[in-house]
C-alpha cells in the first residue's frame, strides 16, 4: 500500500535462509526461527509440524506454493546432482513443463494443487523421491518414510510427522507402483554400504555400527609399510561443538578415542601415528565412502594432507545466480596446540610419506569434492570417479511449514576456476575395475582394499622417475 511493503510469506521464508543453516518457517499456527546448526531433530518428535496438514490448503494457495516451488528450483536453488529429477527430466524447460511432460510428474503436480492436505502431502512425497539425490536435497518428513517391499507396506517413524490414515494409505500405494523414477533413486549413494562391508570383511575390522568409524578405529596398518585412515564423514566435530570448546579453553583433552571426535581428530592422531612408526611409508586416506559434512573438517583433513603446497587452504565458490565468484582462506591450528601461530605452518607430519586418496561415487558433498581438491594440490587418487555435490545444502520449508533440504546456488569451482561438478568428477589417477557383486544390483568394491594391488599402485607411482 501507501506505506508498506507486502511479500508472500512463503517468499520471506526463502529470503530468511542461507547455507549457513538459517532457516524460518510458519507451520500454520506459530513462527519459527532458528539459526546456526538446525537439524530435523530440533522440531521432530515435538509436534511443530502437525498443524501443517492439520486442515486442507485450498486449491488457490496449493496452486500458488506449487507454483513457488518451481520459481525455487528454476531460478533460486542450484541442481541437485544424482536425482532423479535430472535423469528423467528436461529442466531447460523449467520445472513446471518437465514434470507434466512424464506421468508421474503430472501425478505430482496435480496432487499437490487439488487443495487438500492429503493430496499436498502425496505430492511432496512424490517430490522428495524426484530431487533425493543421497544427501543435499530431499522434503522431509516424507523421505524419512521407511519401505519394506517384501511387506508391500510402509511405515513412519515415531519422530517424524502425525499422518492420518487416508494420508498413508495413499503414500502406501504410491510405494508399491513400478514408476522408473521410484525405482532408480540415486542408486549411487546406497553403495556406500557396500563399500563398508568390503573394507570390513577384507581388512578384518570389527562390525561396524550404523554411524562411521570414530577414534581409535579410523586408523589401520594394514602391511609392513601401508597404513590406511578411515574419514567416512566430515561431521563428527562439528557435532561435537562443546568438547572442542573445552579442549581450546584448557580443560579437557582432544576429542579423540574415547572422547570421540570427528574428521579433525582422527586424521591428526592417524598421520601422528605414521608419522612416529618409520616403517609407514604409503599413508592411504579412505574417502570412498565419505558422505560429507562441515567445511572446516574437511578444510583441516587437506592442510594436514597437502602441507606447504601452493593454495592448501584457499577455496572459491560461484553463485549461480548472479555468477559473483568469492573466495576464502582458512587460518589453520596444524598442530592443534590451540594456538594460531607460525609454528602451524611448519607442522608437516606427511613429510617423507606417499599420500594417496581412495574416493568414489559414493563420496558426496564435502567428501566427494575433498578428493578433487586434493587432486588440484598434486594429490595422488585411487578408485573412481567423484559423486559430485558440490552445492551446499539449503534448509528451507514449503508455505506450511514443511522442512525441505536443496541444493544452494552456491557452487565450488577447481583451481581452474570451474564448477566442480561440471568439469571435476573425474579426477581419478587410477581407477579399479569394479564388478557386479554376488547379489543382483550390487557392486563388488574389494578392489578398493586389495592391500597387495593398492601397495603395487604406489609402487608404481611413487617410484623415482628416471
Amino acid at each position: 500500500d501507501a506505506t508498506r511493503l507486502y511479500l508472500p510469506l512463503p517468499t520471506l521464508q526463502d529470503l530468511f535462509s542461507d547455507s549457513c543453516l538459517l532457516t524460518s518457517f510458519y507451520n500454520r499456527q506459530d513462527l519459527y526461527v532458528y539459526t546456526g546448526a538446525f537439524t530435523e531433530t530440533d522440531v521432530f518428535g515435538k509436534g511443530i509440524y502437525d498443524p501443517c496438514l492439520a486442515k486442507d490448503i485450498g486449491v488457490g494457495y496449493a496452486t500458488y506454493l506449487y507454483n513457488e516451488m518451481c520459481f525455487d528450483y528454476d531460478v533460486i536453488l542450484g541442481r541437485p546432482t544424482r536425482s532423479s529429477l535430472e535423469r528423467y527430466y528436461d529442466l531447460s524447460l523449467g520445472l513446471d513443463k518437465a514434470l507434466v511432460k512424464r506421468p508421474y510428474g503430472k501425478l505430482l503436480k496435480d496432487s499437490m494443487t487439488d487443495g487438500t492436505a492429503l493430496g499436498y502431502a502425496t505430492g511432496l512425497l512424490m517430490l522428495g523421491y524426484l530431487v533425493a539425490d543421497g544427501g543435499h536435497s530431499k522434503v522431509s518428513p516424507f523421505n524419512s518414510i521407511n519401505f519394506d517391499p517384501e511387506a508391500g507396506r510402509s511405515y513412519f517413524p515415531q519422530w517424524a510427522i502425525t499422518l492420518s490414515p487416508e494420508v498413508e494409505k495413499r503414500m502406501e500405494e504410491l510405494l508399491k507402483s513400478d514408476y522408473e523414477e521410484l525405482t532408480n533413486t540415486c542408486k549411487s549413494y546406497g553403495h556406500h554400504k557396500e563399500i563398508r562391508t568390503n573394507r570390513r570383511d577384507i581388512l578384518h575390522l570389527p562390525q561396524e555400527s550404523l554411524s562411521s568409524l570414530r577414534g581409535e578405529q579410523t586408523y589401520l596398518k594394514v602391511n609392513g609399510d601401508t597404513a590406511f585412515i578411515f574419514i567416512d564423514d566430515y561431521m563428527g566435530d562439528c557435532l561435537n561443538d562443546e568438547a572442542w570448546k573445552n579442549y581450546y579453553e584448557g580443560t579437557s583433552e582432544l576429542p579423540y578415542g574415547e572422547n570421540v571426535g570427528g574428521a579433525v581428530a582422527s586424521i591428526y592422531k592417524g598421520l601422528e601415528k605414521a608419522e612416529k612408526d618409520r616403517s609407514i611409508k604409503n599413508i592411504v586416506v579412505d574417502l570412498s565412502s565419505n558422505t560429507g559434512g562441515s567445511v572446516d573438517e574437511m578444510v583441516y583433513l587437506i592442510s594436514l594432507l597437502t602441507a606447504n603446497k601452493a593454495g592448501e587452504t584457499t577455496f572459491s565458490v560461484e553463485n549461480n545466480i548472479t555468477k559473483q565468484k568469492l573466495t576464502a582462506t582458512f587460518d589453520i591450528d596444524r598442530n592443534l596446540d590451540r594456538v594460531f601461530d607460525e609454528k602451524d605452518a611448519l607442522y608437516n607430519p606427511v613429510e617423507g610419506k606417499n599420500i594417496a586418496v581412495l574416493m568414489s561415487q559414493n563420496g558426496y558433498s564435502c567428501g566427494g569434492i575433498s578428493p578433487i581438491y586434493l587432486h588440484d594440490r598434486g594429490i595422488f587418487t585411487m578408485g573412481d570417479d567423484s559423486g559430485g555435490g558440490s552445492c551446499s545444502i539449503l534448509y528451507q520449508h514449503t508455505g506450511v511449514g514443511l522442512f525441505t533440504v536443496r541444493s544452494s546456488s552456491d557452487a565450488t569451482l577447481d583451481k581452474n576456476g570451474k564448477k566442480i561438478d561440471e568439469v571435476r568428477l573425474g579426477s581419478c589417477d587410477h581407477k579399479f575395475d569394479i564388478k557386479e557383486g554376488a547379489k543382483k544390483g550390487t557392486l563388488d568394491f574389494s578392489a578398493f582394499f586389495d592391500i597387495k594391488d593398492i601397495e603395487n599402485v604406489l609402487k608404481d607411482h611413487f617410484a623415482p622417475k628416471a
